[in-house]
């Protein structure tokens, strides 16, 4: 390439996959901005960088999300910026609470939620256009991560606004309005958090909170500060990416409808295609890294110290991991995407987020034959790490059974 390229810039966030194949091709290591980054764009670089935190520390997230208009930020000490082995000794307190063996008991629930929403849903479809995010897969979402965590519904209103300012902090440029709402946000989310804490330490449950405030590091019990940095990561990373995928689910089947027809007479096809889904529209863009030292990647010097930014969009679309990697192809065999990271941080809650996403797809699906972005169109997050849709218009056509 010849110009250095903005991965921020608007025309790139608006299709970002023409730029992500140029840089595979002619750049796969490279300096970006903004500020000079390199970026990683092919997937086999991708998994050398993922694979090595010694080489490549995640502590390039403190930075992050540690700007200077921000008193504290739980989510620059949370498992995000970790490496093995402290890392390793922190998650272990989580994976029982988000296991496949956990999850599954949670399907009969998830699948009550899923009615319950799918009701009204339809209701307001036949009168004409539903906002999609916010009527379906937002509470969705929500109430899955709600339930692992114990919180009290009357809170889950508050998710998406919570979840919208913890992923804004790492954009580049705020305005004052936008800095005072983060700030806001980011304090109530604690206060109510901090609140939370105190009564399950008065009346435990069998809910993640309760086993957080239970377990120890090295023989210490969980400060305050700990599990403000275990929710603060937990409670936005399960809401969006679950938002994320049934957004972008409804987003392609309204542009392939063959594919809706397919999924709708066999449900077995859900699951692959969620996990399409998840490769084609990546549920996160970008992870972050700190070179270590100084190193070569695909003939490329990265100096010690660099910013290092893997683009999971740009290795989802790598032709040399899946071949005719720029189509939708639900039938794809050997879906080995990187939509849940990889290595040691790969997402803990992956479980939630499949059986939660083929829950919803598994009760809404029957009842509508077509799909319809509304004329208006819709709109993404515009930051480095999320694009889900933020808002979706959509016209549902009524199955008739």
């Amino acid at each position: 390439m010849t110009a250095r390229l903005n991965i921020m810039s608007p025309e790139v966030h608006a299709d970002p996959y023409p730029f992500y194949a140029e840089l595979r091709r002619s750049s796969p290591v490279c300096q970006v901005d903004p500020g000079g980054i390199w970026a990683v764009s092919r997937y086999a670089d991708v998994i050398t960088v993922l694979r090595d935190p010694q080489t490549f520390s995640s502590m390039a997230w403190t930075e992050r999300v540690s700007p200077p208009w921000l008193k504290r930020n739980p989510l620059a000490e949370s498992l995000f910026v970790l490496d093995p082995p402290a890392h390793t000794r922190h998650r272990d307190l989580i994976n029982p609470s988000l296991s496949s063996g956990t999850v599954d008991g949670m399907e009969p629930h998830m699948r009550g939620v899923a009615e319950q929403l799918t009701g009204p849903l339809l209701q307001k479809a036949a009168e004409g256009e539903v906002e999609f995010v916010a009527e379906f897969a937002a509470p969705m979402a929500a109430s899955a991560v709600g339930t692992v965590l114990g919180l009290p519904p009357v809170l889950y209103p508050r998710f998406k606004h919570w979840t919208a300012s913890v992923f804004s902090v790492s954009a580049n440029h705020h305005s004052p309005e936008q800095i005072a709402t983060i700030q806001s946000n980011l304090a109530e989310m604690e206060h109510y958090f901090g609140v939370y804490f105190e009564k399950r330490r008065r009346e435990p449950t069998n809910d993640l909170v309760s086993r957080l405030l239970e377990g120890t590091v090295e023989g210490k019990p969980l400060t305050q500060e700990q599990m403000m940095s275990f929710l603060f990561i937990l409670l936005p990373g399960g809401l969006e990416t679950t938002t994320t995928v049934l957004g972008d689910t409804m987003i392609m089947l309204a542009r392939h409808p063959d594919v809706l027809r397919r999924v709708r007479a066999d449900h077995a096809l859900i699951p692959r295609l969620v996990e399409e889904v998840m490769r084609f529209e990546s549920t996160a863009h970008t992870v972050f890294r700190r070179a270590q030292r100084t190193t070569e990647l695909s003939g490329t010097t990265i100096p010690e110290g660099a910013m290092v930014v893997c683009l999971i969009g740009a290795a989802n679309r790598d032709e040399q991991q899946f071949p005719q990697a720029d189509q939708f192809l639900i039938d794809r065999e050997k879906n080995h995407h990187l939509s849940f990271g990889h290595g040691a941080h790969h997402c803990v809650g992956a479980f939630l987020g499949r059986m939660s996403s083929r829950v919803a797809l598994e009760t809404l699906l029957p009842h509508i034959d077509e799909i319809t972005i509304g004329p208006q169109g819709f709109h993404r997050h515009h930051s480095l790490n999320a694009r889900g849709p933020v808002s979706l218009p959509l016209r549902l056509g009524r199955a008739s059974n």
